[in-house]
């Protein structure tokens, strides 16, 4: 299968789960905002260990890697953002949350730069799917000024996935099967942070 259309059908499956929070809930969504804000704070640091490990053969990888960390600084600060806005303080990190930022790591330190464009390729072209959706979803909940971080990544991360998607030609066959690989373990790990989430709103005692 084609990665685009891998891609397609995962990113489509995480879409459906995330119609099923109950994004009308401030405390889902402060919850949701949380466990965005402790992976996403590793962002530039997964960025930096891709771009340290590249071969010099990688120069394009490298360069990618290094270009991308400066567009992704401060990206947790917008997540922050949002809670102090809607009036939330930062939850604890789920275990599945850790989780779904430490299987890039390993696979950067197994696979190289390539390690880490299956978990980017996925969160990206979700933010561009589902980010408009959402946006609206959260703006008329709870106001403009506390989805901030949805609004950003829906459009910046065009420009992303665009430039993805023409480095994907680079790879080789077995590269491009363990981009798929790994963007269906993204697919899993942060639908396993969504059950996690749904499960904690079902909960009678306060978060």
């Amino acid at each position: 299968m084609e990665i685009a259309k891998f891609l397609e059908q995962e990113t489509q499956k995480t879409f459906e789960n995330l119609l099923e929070i109950p994004w009308a809930s401030r405390r889902v969504y402060a919850d949701w905002l949380s466990q965005t804000y402790h992976f996403v704070r590793h962002s530039t640091r997964l960025l930096a260990l891709a771009a340290a490990v590249a071969s010099l053969e990688q120069q394009n990888w490298h360069d990618k890697m290094a270009r991308h960390i400066r567009e992704e600084l401060g990206h947790e600060k917008i997540a922050l953002r949002d809670l102090k806005n809607l009036g939330e303080i930062v939850r604890p990190e789920l275990p599945q949350t850790r989780q779904f930022f430490e299987s890039p790591k390993k696979a950067i330190f197994r696979h190289g730069p390539v390690g880490l464009v299956g978990y980017m390729h996925f969160l990206e072209t979700l933010a561009v799917q589902s980010g408009p959706h959402l946006t609206r979803v959260i703006s008329s909940c709870f106001g403009s000024n506390c989805c901030q971080f949805l609004q950003v990544h829906a459009t910046e991360d065009i420009g992303h996935v665009k430039a993805t998607e023409a480095s994907l030609v680079e790879l080789t066959t077995a590269e491009l099967d363990l981009v798929d690989s790994l963007i269906q373990t993204a697919s899993r790990q942060y639908g396993e942070i969504l059950e996690a989430i749904i499960e904690k709103s079902k909960q009678k005692v306060p978060a």
